[in-house]
């Protein structure tokens, strides 16, 4: 008579491959529900950086003057369900609308429940198109 069930060496080999593929799973899901937590960042830097732009198509031979615009004026609030502490940093003075490409808008916040500092860095290119990326700091400066 032929034995058809599994042994428990395959079992044990079934069970470890599955925990593997979880240990990985759970990981990716962690730092993807950690970056969603974060996504404010995102809305405050880009706001602060399309004031900016609108103020360039409505004089585009003027300047931007950071300290006058509502958006960038933000420090250590809170913002949406998870943010704590947000500060939005932007170039010190003025920048002509004529070099808008070389000013970067950033800004950084503390998201208790991960703990973590994370920064976003909204920057234009030559288009005055807009990319932000974000990434986890170790700090905020003035933290």
């Amino acid at each position: 008579m032929q034995n058809k069930a599994f042994t428990l060496v395959e079992l044990m080999v079934a069970i470890a491959i599955v925990a593997v593929l979880a240990a990985l799973a759970y990981t990716s899901y962690s730092s993807y529900m950690n970056k969603a937590k974060a996504k404010d960042l995102i809305t405050l830097a880009r706001a602060c950086a399309h004031e900016a732009l609108a103020e360039c198509m409505v004089n585009e031979e003027g300047a931007v003057e950071w300290s006058s615009l509502a958006s960038c004026n933000v420090t250590h609030r809170s913002f949406g369900p998870y943010l704590t502490d947000a500060t939005v940093y932007t170039p010190s003075g003025s920048t002509p609308c004529a070099n808008l490409s070389t000013a970067n808008v950033t800004a950084c916040g503390y998201i208790a429940s991960i703990p973590a500092h994370y920064r976003v860095r909204c920057s234009f290119d030559a288009e005055k198109n807009l990319s932000c990326s974000l990434i986890m700091v170790s700090g905020c400066p003035g933290s």
